[in-house]
């Protein structure tokens, strides 16, 4: 398992690296915990013990040992959400047309998302409108932040930070 890429990397079943780390990176830290673990006089099970678990002790070897927000999957994450978003939108309204052609009513108003809606049918054309309160702009801008903070994984930055613990 790899943290920050190198140099615990698996191998796949050719032989070759899953990712990008190379050789000249992870042979000097695979010589020196061989190294370590020759001059310990300690039992291999206390040693390895000592060695803490595998995330941890690739994160000693990794250039980046931190988790870090990907600040590029909270943007691809929050498009594809207010994409759907917005085609439910849309669904609801054609769905609210149908259903004026079937019933020969000439306009309804319903709600999606306390978004009002209305959809007009008439023998002039057909039409989809939605409030121009601001209730309109709110609901996907919620979406919008949730996605973002949840698609970049924002909680990292907060576990990064050191925690110093205050003895009263």
């Amino acid at each position: 398992m790899s943290v920050g890429g190198c140099p615990f990397t698996s191998l796949a079943s050719n032989g070759t690296s899953k990712d990008s780390c190379k050789a000249k990176e992870r042979k000097p830290a695979i010589r020196s915990l061989r190294k370590e673990h020759i001059e310990d006089p300690r039992d291999i099970n206390v040693a390895l013990h000592a060695l803490g678990p595998p995330a941890a002790l690739a994160a000693r070897y990794a250039k980046e040992g931190t988790l870090r927000p990907l600040w590029s999957i909270g943007i691809i994450a929050t498009g594809v959400v207010i994409f759907f978003y917005w085609g439910l939108l849309l669904s609801f309204g054609a769905g609210m047309l149908a259903a004026l052609k079937k019933s020969g009513i000439a306009e309804a108003h319903a709600t999606f998302l306390l978004v009002d809606v209305t959809a007009s049918s008439n023998a002039a054309g057909i039409g989809i409108g939605w409030t121009s309160q601001a209730v309109w702009l709110v609901i996907p801008a919620i979406i919008i932040i949730l996605a973002f903070l949840l698609g970049s994984r924002l909680w990292r930055i907060a576990s990064s930070i050191p925690h110093t613990r205050t003895s009263a």
